[in-house]
């Protein structure tokens, strides 16, 4: 894949963009069979079944919920261009894609996950107790109710959050599972195009929508999101975000990691050269134009060797 190609993706939609009527109609009917499930629950029913019902729905409002928040909450998109609140989660979720986890090397550590939000992880915190707030809210405190809070604290936490740690530990006994090494590589990929594989368990979400990257369809850029040395389409989506739509403070945070750390440097240079690649087989693309003059005085700013 050339510089031209990465930089070209990084512009339109993925070509595998959902068919939105399909796509649309397949999700109602799923959500109008879980509704029909939900409301036909008999509270004087054993426990086991009460439980067993309330996990499968709170497991199911992990991942639609998840992918919801992942996709338009922590990545750009209109929301995190509208509000405040958001652009705050947005920009934490841009330190684990750039700073703490970016693809190369640096991708998978044999140390325990870092995170990006320090103390309380409110970003995602609050929409958990706002879903089960609501939930309460709606059915009322009682037995049902509080298995489907419980269950959905303990798969957000327990399941969800600790397997998408272990996509960036090194060491970790899931290794020799073919089936996390495939939801690895699904993650890998998240990591190469931030606009596919939201979900982290399993894919069905992304597939519903049309996000959904194949590993096996793939293979090409795996190898990139690997390499060091190349900058792929996150990387071009989000220097394009920084270098064009950044308010003062964020920009301000970004020129300082870039002092701080020398791999963000080495990778707005491989971005630069990306742009610049598009400018030598189309002279007359002024966006690629405008962020190629950005990303040179951004990198001259920043740069030890010129600013000491």
């Amino acid at each position: 894949m050339t510089a031209n190609q990465v930089y070209l993706l990084s512009r339109p939609a993925r070509p595998f963009a959902p068919q939105t009527i399909w796509l649309t109609v397949r999700f109602f009917l799923i959500v109008s069979s879980l509704t029909v499930f939900s409301l036909s629950a008999n509270l004087n029913q054993s426990l086991l079944p009460v439980i067993f019902e309330m996990t499968l729905k709170a497991v199911l409002c992990v991942e639609v919920v998840g992918y919801i928040y992942h996709r338009f909450f922590q990545h750009l998109g209109v929301f995190t261009r509208l509000s405040e609140i958001f652009r705050r989660s947005q920009r934490y979720h841009w330190n684990h894609h750039n700073v703490r986890y970016p693809t190369g090397k640096f991708y998978k550590r044999n140390v325990v996950y870092s995170v990006s939000e320090q103390g309380i992880a409110w970003g995602w915190v609050l929409p958990g107790l706002a879903v089960a707030a609501a939930y309460l809210l709606y059915h009322g405190l009682n037995l049902p109710s509080l298995c489907f809070v419980t269950a959905l604290a303990a798969y957000a936490k327990l399941v969800v959050s600790r397997v998408h740690e272990r996509f960036h530990e090194g060491l970790n006994q899931e290794r020799n599972s073919d089936y996390f090494r495939w939801l690895d590589q699904i993650h890998l990929l998240h990591h190469f195009d931030q606009r596919c594989n939201f979900t982290i368990v399993h894919p069905l979400m992304d597939m519903l929508f049309g996000t959904y990257m194949s590993p096996a369809k793939h293979k090409s850029e795996l190898e990139m999101a690997v390499d060091e040395e190349k900058a792929i389409v996150s990387d071009v989506i989000n220097w394009s975000y920084m270098l064009t739509e950044a308010n003062p403070t964020e920009y301000a945070t970004f020129v300082s990691d870039l002092r701080k750390h020398s791999r963000l440097r080495k990778k707005l240079k491989q971005v630069l050269e990306v742009f610049s690649a598009r400018l030598i087989i189309d002279p007359t693309d002024q966006a690629a134009r405008n962020l190629h003059l950005q990303a040179s005085d951004l990198l001259n700013q920043t740069d030890p060797l010129l600013t000491n």
